[in-house]
């Protein structure tokens, strides 16, 4: 039995964060978005994990706790299927004047309105004062114990040497002097946080010193390394963490911190990629949300179906070293997707594909430019967990690609994908890798 069938697996939400809506990068934009991905990640994937800043901060999610019936959130959060990343104990209803006292800009701006203070906190509060009825720890989850900044500044040196190398293999020296400028700005400020990563470079920028082009490659490197950092500071030996985010370009977790080596890409072949069809399930589940929830209660029925597909395809994705092969694979797609099908009611036929491709150094093979935002909001829910076992089993990390694609089909399809643009991955953090970056960092106490 592989350390992956004994462990637990959660994923950390990266999608909802607003600094990557500010800067174009892959992201949920709409609350249409999030309930796909929240959908889908109760269909195929594992328990989430929503920083509590995002529950405050993201206009999708405060759509879906102002109109409980509108989202899935408040019955999966229930479920304990979505729990809230905490830094003061639950107390979301105190949090933005929080944070707005350390300074964040968002967060001052948002305390000021009549729609936070008339609308959106009366209902957050009656949603918390809900959850409150049952154990805290269905739906809460507290902070890591050591903290995310320097975490993100081991990441983000990793980052900046993947974009120094590409612009010295490209011989473009003005963007290595700006470079060399902006990462001296950086490292010379006190806490070297991601605010602080962006404040160097929109100095450099508003003066003209730094290109457009390089600005947004350090901005979506930011976000990239601050996302990983928070896997790394949930990582731990009680279960296995997914980050789900852009397809990685300048991070890796699979090698050492302090790792000089020029990036090497490799692509594995492609295999049968399965995965939920996402026209039926929208149309099936309709605003049937417990129904939806039943799916993600450990115990029930459906949950155990979900189960025994996770493990085959997992077995299948193994490749070599598992008994399963395409056939059995096909057979338990069609056992899920007949369960579903009788879980739920009306269908509406359509395919989702995904792909992926395999990135070793911190550069994914096959991934060209991403898709303009618009299209990225609207499959970034999508990015679940069919490649789980191969990442666990080797420790590289999986940049999944994906399409929409009309054809027959049922619950679960398969498909193979050929060469798309990637939208997102579903990147399982290596826990030595984890180990590493947390190396030194004191223990923090969040209050």
């Amino acid at each position: 039995m592989t350390e992956s069938s004994l462990k637990p697996m959660i994923t950390y939400s990266g999608l909802v964060d607003d600094f990557a809506q500010k800067y174009d990068d892959a992201c949920i934009q709409t609350l249409e978005d999030f309930n796909n991905h929240l959908i889908a990640a109760v269909l195929t994937g594992h328990p989430l994990l929503i920083n509590d800043g995002h529950i405050i901060m993201h206009p999708a999610i405060r759509k879906a706790v102002l109109n409980p019936k509108s989202s899935p959130l408040q019955e999966l959060a229930a479920a304990g299927y979505v729990k809230i990343l905490t830094r003061n104990g639950g107390d979301l209803e105190t949090l933005a004047d929080r944070m707005a006292d350390q300074g964040i800009t968002s967060a001052q701006q948002l305390g000021g309105q009549d729609y936070y203070t008339k609308q959106y906190l009366p209902a957050l509060r009656a949603w918390m004062d809900r959850l409150r009825e049952g154990d805290p720890r269905d739906f809460l989850r507290a902070w890591p114990e050591i903290s995310t900044t320097p975490v993100f500044h081991k990441v983000a040196a990793a980052a900046y040497r993947s974009i120094r190398s590409s612009l010295s293999a490209a011989k473009l020296r003005e963007d290595l002097e700006a470079l060399r400028r902006f990462i001296d700005i950086y490292e010379s400020g006190d806490q070297k946080r991601r605010t602080d990563w962006e404040n160097a470079a929109v100095l450099l920028r508003r003066g003209e010193k730094l290109s457009e082009r390089l600005f947004r490659e350090l901005m979506h490197a930011g976000n990239e390394a601050y996302q990983y950092a928070w896997g790394c500071a949930l990582a731990d030996k009680s279960s296995l963490v997914r980050v789900e985010t852009r397809a990685p370009k300048h991070t890796s977790l699979d090698v050492a911190v302090d790792a000089e080596a020029e990036p090497v890409s490799v692509h594995r072949e492609q295999v049968e990629l399965y995965t939920p069809n996402f026209k039926v399930a929208g149309r099936k589940i309709g605003e049937n949300w417990s129904k939806l929830a039943d799916i993600a209660r450990t115990g029930s029925e459906m949950y155990y179906a979900k189960i025994a597909f996770q493990r085959c395809i997992d077995d299948y994705y193994r490749g070599d070293e598992s008994a399963t092969d395409e056939a059995a694979t096909k057979a338990a797609a069609k056992r899920y997707s007949k369960a579903l099908a009788e879980h739920f009611v009306n269908a509406e036929r359509g395919r989702w594909i995904y792909g992926y491709s395999t990135a070793i150094g911190g550069t994914a093979a096959l991934i060209p430019t991403m898709a303009a935002a618009p299209f990225v909001g609207l499959l970034a829910g999508l990015a679940i967990s069919i490649v789980a076992a191969f990442g666990d089993h080797v420790g590289v990390p999986e940049a999944m690609m994906k399409i929409v694609d009309g054809s027959k089909g049922k619950w679960i399809t398969s498909g193979d994908l050929g060469t798309r643009p990637t939208m997102v991955s579903n990147f399982q953090i290596d826990q030595q890798a984890a180990d590493r970056y947390r190396r030194g960092i004191s223990t923090f106490h969040s209050s």
